[in-house]
């Protein structure tokens, strides 16, 4: 299998043992975390699809499905464009897991001029190689309200 390149290989090669606490996690997914969301909110969707696994899925509860980096970043773009400006915070982050899986959980909030989205956001990463990539991601919209 060819090695995917990932732009923070060098940090992924820290391990958790299996004994991890969700502090450890934390230090290893922070950063990853931390530059996919901002790619995602600053619109860079091709650097989004880099930390992908090549076999990802997105899933929009109850709504639809998405496999493949490029089908997922493309769909997130679809979904994101059309509310833009906007502004995502994101509130009760959890880091979880241990050896090769580790998950980020996280209570999400949208803002733009015409309305207000919130919902539950999950990731599960595992370890590709000598990284870990995004394997499957999960979002719902619990409430969208209007602004008047």
């Amino acid at each position: 299998m060819a090695s995917c390149l990932h732009p923070f290989a060098d940090h992924q090669k820290h391990s958790t043992s299996p004994n991890s606490n969700d502090q450890d996690v934390e230090r290893l997914l922070r950063p990853l975390v931390d530059a996919y969301k901002a790619a995602i909110y600053e619109r860079r969707y091709e650097d989004a699809q880099k930390f992908y696994h090549p076999n990802a899925v997105l899933v929009e509860s109850e709504q639809r499905c998405h496999h493949t980096p490029p089908a997922i970043v493309r769909a997130i773009s679809e979904y994101r464009e059309p509310l833009q400006p906007a502004k995502t915070i994101t509130e009760n982050e959890i880091f979880s897991g241990n050896g090769d899986v580790f998950s980020y959980r996280n209570s999400w909030v949208l803002e733009n001029d015409k309305e207000i989205l919130r919902g539950p956001f999950v990731q599960v990463w595992v370890r590709n190689g000598d990284h870990l990539s995004l394997y499957h991601e999960e979002f719902a919209i619990q409430e969208r309200t209007k602004k008047h």
